[in-house]
């Protein structure tokens, strides 16, 4: 007897209209050469910057070597004047800082923890 065939699988509903989300363009990439100046020591003119350099880090040592040349303590508006770091970017380092316990928070102050 010859074999029948297999009766069709009902058809898969239609997937509902959903609209396409609109277009985003990318965020920008931050470059190491958007970090700012890093020194190789104080009174050194500035290091360049390479390639594979890791911008957030050198962000945060930017923000340490600041307090350093400062004796230790500055407010977070004076790091972000002499940084030049936005005042959100100012911060989000100090607090990971603070997190890690490289600095101590004091109101607006930021000091260095010994360490």
């Amino acid at each position: 007897m010859p074999a029948s065939p297999a009766p069709d699988a009902p058809d898969a509903p239609d997937a509902p209209d959903v609209p396409d989300a609109p277009d985003v363009p990318d965020a920008p990439v931050p470059d190491a050469a958007d970090a700012p100046e890093v020194s190789g020591a104080p009174g050194d003119d500035a290091a360049a910057v390479p390639a594979e350099a890791v911008t957030p880090l050198l962000r945060g040592i930017t923000v340490l070597r600041r307090l350093t040349d400062a004796d230790g303590t500055l407010s977070l508006s004076a790091l972000e004047r002499t940084t030049g770091l936005a005042r959100s970017t100012v911060d989000r380092i100090t607090a990971t800082l603070a997190r890690m316990g490289y600095v101590r928070l004091d109101g607006r102050d930021v000091t260095l923890a010994p360490g």
